[in-house]
């Protein structure tokens, strides 16, 4: 079933044994029974899932013979080139300096949504890929036993109970299309090597150090969180525009902010609520300022120089991560296309979620896919 852009699992093709597809079965029951009320709050968005190319099937990252052939979430193909990232005033994303990205991607045309991210994780506890330490939501990949999601915050709106994770309301109603929240930097990757597991990829990042494929994260197969380069790209595409939708100054009809003090919603919005922007070969991305913070692949630095860079990973070692595009909570200025944020890899925020991405690796001379005409 496809609804205003979300994939429910009533569409994927499960292939559990009989002991664990019940408990499936009434985990999608609940995900497809709540979402009726969240689309009353949602516009109609026309969009075409992109299948991507399978490549590369590693049966080293499916030990398990529980599997399953996941539905992706809506990608838009953004194609390799060069902008000037910065912008000269932005927190902490002034420095202007040419970058050159080599490799088209693809970009999730949406924040990941709870349903999105309740589905991986139950599949990911059925097959043994994580753990419940009695409140929280753990890893059980390479040895880790990292917080994943903080499924004891009052604010998540996602609980688990009997085996079962489902849908809770935190206060703001049911929301299986609103942005995941409560997620580690961690939980946010670990969703990125679940979706990879589920598709027959190889995973993009080793749990034991958190490396993306070893430092280079645009030669990763799998999918993965975009650097902040790629993300910064995509949302000022074709004019290096201020914000996602161009240069006009932020409004409540235009994103979920704090708009002088005054929340636009005070909470978040189900996704693909507000106008999309930019368009990228007549494709919109969505939610691209406010809503949740999105969490970028990099390591955080906030000078990032003057000098040009070409497919530029961040710093190789440090602490914090990378945080773009503002959030309900946060004023105006974080709504900028070049503003950066840090936060802890560790750390679970109501205003913090991700989309995720992936490298484009189909061969030099094969028609493209998705939004782009062979």
């Amino acid at each position: 079933m496809q609804i205003k852009g979300i994939v429910l699992s009533s569409m994927r093709s499960y292939h559990f044994s009989s002991r664990r597809k019940s408990r499936i079965g009434l985990a999608v029951l609940v995900g497809v029974g709540l979402l009726g009320q969240a689309c009353n709050n949602h516009n109609p968005i026309s969009v075409q899932n992109i299948p991507l190319p399978e490549e590369n099937m590693s049966a080293g990252h499916q030990n398990r013979s529980e599997q399953v052939s996941a539905a992706l979430p809506s990608f838009v193909l953004v194609p390799a080139g060069t902008f000037m990232m910065g912008d000269g005033v932005s927190y902490c994303g002034g420095d202007e300096h040419l970058v050159t990205l080599t490799r088209d991607f693809y970009l999730g045309q949406y924040e990941t949504t709870n349903i999105e991210f309740l589905e991986a994780a139950q599949w990911a506890y059925d097959n043994g890929y994580v753990t419940i330490d009695s409140i929280d939501l753990l890893d059980a990949l390479d040895g880790s036993t990292t917080l994943l999601l903080e499924l004891s915050d009052k604010d998540c709106e996602i609980q688990f109970n009997n085996g079962i994770f489902s849908l809770r309301d935190a206060g703001h109603g049911i929301n299986p299309n609103h942005p995941v929240i409560e997620s580690s930097w961690y939980g946010s990757v670990a969703y990125c090597d679940w979706l990879s597991m589920q598709n027959g990829l190889p995973r993009a990042y080793d749990h034991a150090n958190w490396e993306c494929n070893g430092g280079d994260p645009y030669g990763a197969v799998g999918y993965r969180l975009p650097t902040s380069a790629e993300w910064e790209y995509a949302a000022r595409f074709g004019d290096d525009r201020i914000y996602p939708w161009g240069n006009e100054e932020p409004v409540c009809s235009l994103a979920n902010f704090l708009d002088d003090l005054n929340y636009c919603v005070s909470w978040t919005s189900p996704v693909g609520s507000y106008p999309g922007g930019p368009f990228i070969n007549g494709v919109p991305l969505y939610d691209m300022a406010g809503n949740v913070w999105e969490k970028c692949n990099d390591r955080w630095e906030c000078d990032l120089g003057t000098s040009p860079q070409t497919d530029p990973v961040g710093p190789a070692v440090g602490i914090y991560r990378v945080a773009k595009g503002g959030s309900w909570l946060r004023p105006l200025w974080a709504l900028r296309c070049a503003a950066r944020f840090d936060r802890p890899p560790g750390g679970t925020h109501p205003p913090h979620g991700f989309r995720i991405a992936r490298t484009d690796l189909t061969p030099v001379g094969v028609p493209g896919i998705g939004n782009v005409q062979p």
